[in-house]
């Protein structure tokens, strides 16, 4: 195995595109082309006797959840406890990752495995669990739709040039469109060469909408290539920005609607049980039952 394959198997996991835009996840130090040592070591926080403990047992990477490094390093000496790390870790060949917030947003991760606690399932969550603030999502290739009108007949052709110039795909699909019949009309200017009907008189054409989503870095192409294949002397031609699909249950925090009212004792005692260790409570004098409550990790 090499580095990349821890890399990969992590963001499998937790894909970094879930992280908050100011965190630092990712590979943090080591190189991805390096063999890895089977070794590796899990820890919430890298901390000087969690490197004694990968060095001793000789581990070719660590996962820290939080980030080690977070503020730009002006140097990397022995000074501090941070730069030691640091240092440490790359004299040793010891490659550190952090998923951090990724690992907080995604399904399954920290704050869902928070909400089975609180609501009292094992292994999965009992009542209506959803993102704060839902992760809106956007595949590269379908970040903008290209809109042409085209006389009947002709859409089969312009729809395999534009999938030829990388419009048209959707996850594992390929040349994906949608038409629709309809009427367009034109009225030609003396100078103009229309290829149905005639210049200076009102013209109304059988014609297909045709629709192709594309990514911002093909449209240009697509766009050229549409215009060669168009039948049309000024193909009608209209692109449409598209917004980013919210993902309910990916992004940052949790929404846990109970499916019944629990005291706000119990549920200490449930989150006690599920961290197994000792827990703080700021007690308001809620006296009733709590139905929602707001998870957030760290």
């Amino acid at each position: 195995m090499l580095v990349q394959d821890l890399v990969a198997a992590m963001e499998r996991i937790a894909p970094l595109e879930y992280a908050e835009p100011w965190d630092k996840v990712g590979l943090l130090v080591g190189s991805r082309t390096k063999p890895l040592n089977p070794k590796v070591l899990l820890t919430i926080d890298l901390t000087e006797s969690v490197l004694a403990e990968a060095l001793a047992l000789q581990a070719g990477a660590i996962i820290a959840y939080h980030p080690p490094i977070f503020e730009p390093l002006a140097r990397v000496t022995d000074k501090t406890p941070q730069q030691r790390i640091v240092l440490g870790a790359i004299e040793a060949g010891i490659a550190v990752y952090s998923p951090h917030t990724a690992l907080d947003a995604v399904p399954g991760g920290i704050c869902d495995w928070l909400c089975e606690g609180l609501s009292g399932g094992e292994g999965k969550v009992i009542g209506d669990c959803r993102a704060l603030v839902p992760h809106a999502a956007r595949q590269q290739s379908q970040e903008v739709k290209i809109v042409t009108f085209v006389p009947t007949g002709h859409a089969e052709t312009v729809r395999n040039a534009l999938a030829t110039a990388g419009a048209g795909i959707i996850g594992g699909y390929r040349v994906c469109s949608f038409t629709s019949a309809g009427t367009g009309t034109f009225l030609g200017d003396p100078g103009t060469s229309p290829v149905v009907g005639k210049r200076g008189e009102l013209e109304s054409v059988s014609e297909h909408r045709l629709e192709m989503v594309c990514s911002k870095s093909a449209l240009s192409l697509a766009l050229e290539t549409l215009r060669r294949f168009h039948p049309y002397e000024e193909p009608p031609v209209d692109v449409y920005e598209l917004l980013p699909k919210p993902q309910r249950n990916f992004g940052p925090g949790r929404r846990l609607h109970l499916d019944r009212p629990t005291a706000l004792g119990e549920l200490a005692e449930r989150l006690r049980r599920h961290l197994g260790s000792c827990i703080r409570v700021a007690d308001c004098g809620h006296t009733g039952g709590i139905s929602t409550l707001g998870v957030c990790a760290g």
